[in-house]
């Protein structure tokens, strides 16, 4: 005879799967009994139930060394599906960090793209502000040279002989 222990293992695994496999017909309906693994799945729990339950079973050595191997099946199976779960969940995360990989190559491209137009930027401004300093200065002698004409000829002069004033 089995050990007090074992007895209350084999209930708890037999209620706990019992409520698994009601769940499953409740959530499946009439999908449940054509799959072949629940149909295994309700064999070994009525077949449990019964032994536990009721002395109408009268179970030999060998039938209960193969009820045995049947619930080890049964459990490498749902480690199985456990395993198949999380193998498709982890296919879906990579495909999900692919895609973000791909974007963010996509905004790397346009990131470089943007520093290009920004240097080319720079220089016409570069270009348009040393343009604005020569047009400024221009204006301003001829502004001087309406008030004092030979301050404006100085300054004319000053300008064209000396280079050193230019903007670089």
């Amino acid at each position: 005879s089995p050990s007090p222990l074992w007895n209350i293992m084999f209930l708890f695994t037999t209620v706990f799967f019992t409520i698994e496999l009601l769940l499953q017909a409740l959530l499946f309906h009439v999908r449940f009994f054509s799959h072949w693994g629940c149909l295994v799945d309700t064999v070994l729990i009525v077949m449990r139930l019964g032994r536990e339950y009721s002395s109408l079973f009268e179970m030999k050595q060998q039938h209960l060394v193969l009820l045995n191997f049947l619930k080890v099946w049964r459990f490498a199976r749902l480690l199985n599906s456990f395993i198949a779960i999380e193998k498709q969940k982890c296919i879906a995360l990579r495909q999900k960090l692919k895609s973000q990989i791909e974007s963010t190559n996509g905004w790397k491209e346009q990131a470089l793209l943007s520093e290009d137009v920004a240097k080319v930027c720079n220089e016409e401004v570069k270009t348009l502000r040393e343009a604005l300093k020569i047009a400024a200065h221009d204006v301003a002698a001829a502004m001087l040279g309406k008030v004092n004409p030979e301050l404006s000829q100085s300054i004319e002069n000053g300008y064209e002989g000396d280079d050193s004033n230019s903007v670089q």
